[in-house]
């Protein structure tokens, strides 16, 4: 019969399996556990402004632990727009509104304020709800305990990524559906270009070993090079 190897442990270390497993090949594996700090379309705005649009200042009364806000004018206003100020808790958008009244914010304001400015952005480049699910698949991705310091700009630079290829398929508008099949199909990476007669050389976007759709935006470029200088190290699985 084989002794018990938890026992033998235990007797030698101190300690049983379960602690030397955790305590040190899990080290020596590379697995990175962790989770991430909030992160919100405010964040990322404040590294590529330019998916957010420019920002219309209005101004309102908040209550803290409140979503109402009374303002002065709701022209321009639409449900699903991006306010942000100092009583409005970060990644806040409009949910509602009563003409020239009130408007409602989609979380409770952070703190009591009077007369108070804040900005609203009436015109991304593409919907807010689109930001925050690539930020929800970034988040998913990058665990900050491996990126780091570089984990702030690696969420913006995924995030612009996807951002960019939504603005090439969907940015335009698809009032057909050949328009809509067209701005669906893969473009793949131009190589050359000439002037007259116009005529474009492509080259279909590389495999996913090499990156793939990565290549096709500046945003990708920037994150593949930081996430293969990162790299995810030697595995140990049992």
């Amino acid at each position: 019969m084989f002794p018990d190897i938890n026992l033998l442990l235990s007797t030698v270390w101190d300690q049983g399996e379960e602690f030397i497993y955790t305590r040190f090949f899990s080290q020596a594996s590379n697995i990175v556990l962790g989770t991430n700090p909030p992160y919100s379309v405010v964040d990322f705005s404040a590294i590529y402004p330019k998916f957010i649009g420019p920002a219309t200042v209005l101004t309102g009364t908040f209550t803290q632990g409140s979503p109402t806000v009374t303002v002065a004018s709701t022209a321009g206003v639409a449900i699903g727009q991006l306010v942000i100020g100092s009583a409005i808790a970060p990644g806040s958008t409009i949910s509602g509104f009563t003409a020239n009244t009130s408007i409602t914010l989609s979380q409770n304001a952070i703190a009591d304020a009077t007369g108070a400015s804040f900005n609203d952005y009436q015109a991304p480049l593409l919907p807010i709800g689109v930001i925050n699910a690539y930020i929800a698949l970034a988040s998913s991705r990058l665990v900050q305990a491996r990126w780091l310091s570089d984990w702030t700009m690696g969420m913006a630079d995924l995030i612009g990524h996807f951002a960019t290829l939504w603005l090439l398929s969907e940015g335009d508008g698809c009032s057909t559906p050949g328009k809509a099949a067209a701005a669906g199909l893969a473009q793949g990476i131009a190589t050359s270009e000439s002037a007259g007669p116009v005529s474009i050389g492509m080259q279909p976007t590389p495999g996913l070993e090499e990156w793939a759709a990565f290549n096709l935006t500046l945003y990708g470029l920037r994150f593949a090079q930081t996430a293969r200088s990162i790299g995810s190290g030697p595995l140990w699985i049992y």
